[in-house]
């Protein structure tokens, strides 16, 4: 099962979707419950365009100050890598982030190995959803490490 499948989660009642207006103030509640980490993929293009709250940011920084590792996939191009390190500089050893330039990109945050956010654009609609199915969450764990493994190699 890879993350192709996601349809079949989606129809199999797996995850709840969370409206666009939502998904924020979600995520922001499921972030400060953290304790060990946090794994998240980002596409550098469209933070650059639409960055996300300060807030959002601020929270991040909070966590890693208390411990939590903040792992990130970015997305994208070497000149958009920059740019948002220039924006949103992480100055701590709980930061790490690897720069991918594959296509196999896919919008996910995970928390704790425990709870899971990813987005998937049916039509021309993005649609955001939450889980804390673990063979869902598996899934998404194991493309996570499988990108960060195939840009290795």
């Amino acid at each position: 099962m890879d993350i192709s499948d996601l349809k079949k989660y989606l129809c199999e009642g797996r995850s709840f979707e969370i409206s666009a207006s939502d998904i924020l103030q979600k995520v922001m509640f499921i972030i400060r419950q953290a304790r060990i980490d946090i794994l998240a993929t980002m596409k550098l293009s469209e933070e650059i365009l639409n960055p996300i709250s300060k807030e959002y940011y601020s929270l991040l920084e909070e966590k890693m100050n208390e411990g939590v590792l903040l792992f990130r996939i970015a997305f994208g191009s070497e000149n958009d890598l920059h740019e948002l390190e220039k924006r949103c500089p992480h100055k701590t050893d709980q930061y790490k982030c690897m720069h991918v330039k594959n296509k196999n990109y896919q919008r996910m945050l995970l928390v704790d190995r425990k709870w899971l956010f990813f987005a998937t654009d049916v039509g021309n609609e993005r649609k955001f959803f939450f889980t804390e199915d673990n063979f869902c969450i598996e899934v998404f764990e194991r493309y996570f490490i499988e990108e960060i493994v195939t840009e290795k190699i």
